[in-house]
C-alpha cells in the first residue's frame, strides 16, 4: 500500500519497496509540478526570443533557414541539431524531481548561457585567426551572461562548487579533442552528454541544499544514469542515419550494443526497485528502433529527412523522461 513520504518541499508517493512514483504533490495541490514545468518552458522560450531580437544583428533576421545557418556559423547557437534538447531536458528533470526552488530562476539561464558559451568557445578554438572576429560578438555575449548569472548563483549557493570535480574531467577531454581538431569525435560527444545529464542531480541538490554524495540524491543519480545511457546510445544511432549513412553497419552494431547494455542495466534497476516497469517497455522499443530505423533507411531511395529524425528524437526523449517520472508498477 503506498505511503506518503516527504522529499524536501515536495511529497512523493512511494510504495513499501521504496519505489518513487513521482506523482506531483506540492503543498497539497496535485499537478503543480506539471504547471511549474510548463511555465519554465514558456519562460525559456521568451528569454531565447528576446535574446535573438535584442542582441543579435537585425540584418541577419532574413528567411528562416538563413537565420539558423548564420546564427550557427557566428556562434550564437550550437551547430549540432538537438544540442539544446540535450542541455535542457536533464536540467528540467532535476528541477521536477525536487520541486521548485527560487534559485532555479538563476540556475536555468546560467546553465544555458554556459552551454552556449562552451559551444562558441569550441568554435573559436578551431577557427582560423581571420574568422575569429565573426565569433567575437557571440563569444562576448555568452561569456558575459554566464558570469552575470553564474557568479551570483555560486555566491548564494557555494555548495554547487562541490560539483566541479565531476565537470572538470569532461571539460578537459572536450577541450583536448577540440584542440586536435576532433570536435565531432565520439569522446567529445560523450563528454558533452555527461556534462548535460549531470544537471539532473545538480538541480536536485540545489533544491535540497545537499552535497553530491548525499543519499537524498539517490533517484536523481539513477535518472542521470538512464538519461546518460539514452543520449550516449543515440550518438552512434544518429551517426548511422546522417554522417555515417554511407557505411552504417559499424554504427548500427555500436548503437545496438549500447542500447542492449542499457536495457540490461534498466532491467537490473527494475529488479532492485529503483525503476518502474515502464522503463523496460521504453528501452525495448528503443533497442528495436536503433536497429529497424537505420536498416529501413538503407532500403530507401532517399534518406529520412533530418527534421523527421529530430522530431522523433524529441518524442523518444520525452518517453524516457516519462518512464522515470510516471513509472508503471
Amino acid at each position: 500500500m503506498p505511503v506518503l513520504v516527504c522529499f524536501s518541499k515536495r511529497s512523493l508517493l512511494v510504495d513499501e519497496a521504496g519505489l518513487a512514483l513521482l506523482t506531483p504533490f506540492r503543498e497539497g495541490v496535485p499537478g503543480t509540478g506539471l504547471m511549474y514545468l510548463l511555465t519554465t518552458l514558456c519562460h525559456l522560450h521568451c528569454w531565447t526570443f528576446l535574446l535573438r531580437v535584442c542582441v543579435m544583428e537585425p540584418q541577419n533576421m532574413t528567411p528562416k533557414s538563413g537565420v539558423k545557418r548564420s546564427l550557427g556559423v557566428k556562434g550564437w547557437v550550437p551547430g549540432q541539431k538537438g544540442a539544446w534538447g540535450i542541455a535542457l531536458l536533464p536540467l528540467l528533470l532535476g528541477c521536477w524531481l525536487a520541486g521548485w526552488h527560487p534559485l532555479f530562476a538563476l540556475l536555468i539561464p546560467a546553465w544555458l548561457s554556459a552551454f552556449a558559451f562552451f559551444q562558441v568557445f569550441e568554435k573559436w578554438m578551431k577557427a582560423p585567426v581571420s574568422r575569429r572576429s565573426s565569433l567575437q560578438p557571440a563569444f562576448i555575449t555568452w561569456t558575459g551572461l554566464t558570469a552575470l548569472l553564474g557568479i551570483p548563483l555560486l555566491i548564494v549557493a557555494p555548495r554547487l562548487l562541490a560539483w566541479a570535480p565531476f565537470f572538470a574531467p569532461l571539460v578537459v577531454v572536450t577541450l583536448w579533442e577540440v584542440s586536435r581538431g576532433h570536435d565531432r569525435a565520439i569522446a567529445t560527444r560523450f563528454s558533452s552528454v555527461l556534462a548535460s545529464t549531470l544537471m539532473t542531480p545538480v538541480a536536485t541538490s540545489l533544491s535540497l541544499d545537499v552535497y553530491p554524495t548525499n543519499t537524498e540524491l539517490g533517484f536523481a543519480w539513477v535518472s542521470f544514469g538512464v538519461l546518460s545511457a539514452y543520449f550516449i546510445a543515440c550518438v552512434p544511432y544518429v551517426r548511422s542515419l546522417i554522417r555515417g549513412r554511407k557505411n552504417p553497419r559499424p554504427w548500427i552494431i555500436a548503437g545496438g550494443l549500447l542500447h542492449l547494455l542499457a536495457l540490461v542495466g534498466v532491467c537490473f534497476a527494475v529488479w532492485t526497485n529503483l525503476l518502474g516497469w515502464s522503463s523496460i517497455v521504453v528501452w525495448v522499443a528503443l533497442l528495436a528502433r536503433s536497429l529497424i530505423v537505420p536498416l529501413w533507411q538503407a532500403r530507401r531511395a532517399k534518406p529520412i529527412p533530418v527534421t523527421v529524425l529530430g522530431r522523433s528524437e524529441i518524442a523518444w526523449s520525452l518517453l524516457v523522461i516519462a518512464s522515470l517520472t510516471i513509472p508503471l508498477v
